[in-house]
C-alpha cells in the first residue's frame, strides 16, 4: 500500500476489504485495551475521593468505553462489508472524538484545576476565621 492513498477522497470513502489476520487482530486488541482501561478507570473512580478526580476519570473511562465499543462495532461493520457504515471515515470520526475528549480534559487538568485548587484552599483559610 501506498502511503499517499489516504491524502485520497477514495481512500476514506471507499468500501475497505475485511481485515484479515495479524490486522484484524491489531485492531481487536486496540479496541478491546480502551474498553478495559475505560473499565479499570470506572472501579478507580469509586475509589477516588476528590470530586475533580471522579470527574477526569469518569471522563476518560467514558471516553475509552466509547471508543472502544464504537471501534468494535466499526470493525464488524468493516468485516461484514455494510455499505457507508464500514467506510474509513467513521475510524477517522473516532479517532477525533477521543483525542478532542482527551484535549480538553488534560487541559482542563493543566490549567483550570490548580486554580480551583487554589480557590479552595483561599476560601477554607478564609472559613477557618469567620463566626458560625
Amino acid at each position: 500500500m501506498n502511503i499517499m492513498n489516504i491524502l485520497g477522497w477514495s481512500y476514506w470513502f471507499q468500501q475497505p476489504y475485511i481485515a484479515r489476520g495479524t490486522t484484524m487482530w491489531i485492531w481487536v486488541i486496540i479496541f478491546l485495551a480502551a474498553i478495559f482501561g475505560g473499565l479499570i478507570l470506572k472501579f478507580v473512580q469509586q475509589q477516588l475521593s476528590e470530586k475533580y478526580k471522579k470527574k477526569m476519570a469518569n471522563s476518560f473511562s467514558n471516553v475509552g468505553l466509547t471508543s472502544g465499543l464504537l471501534g468494535l462495532l466499526w470493525l464488524f461493520l468493516r468485516q461484514e462489508q455494510v455499505p457507508f457504515l464500514a467506510w474509513r471515515f467513521w475510524l477517522l470520526f473516532l479517532v477525533a472524538y477521543a483525542l478532542y475528549v482527551v484535549i480538553k480534559n488534560l487541559k482542563f487538568i493543566i490549567t483550570r484545576l490548580p486554580e480551583i485548587r487554589a480557590e479552595h484552599a483561599d476560601k477554607a483559610l478564609k472559613e477557618k476565621y469567620l463566626p458560625k
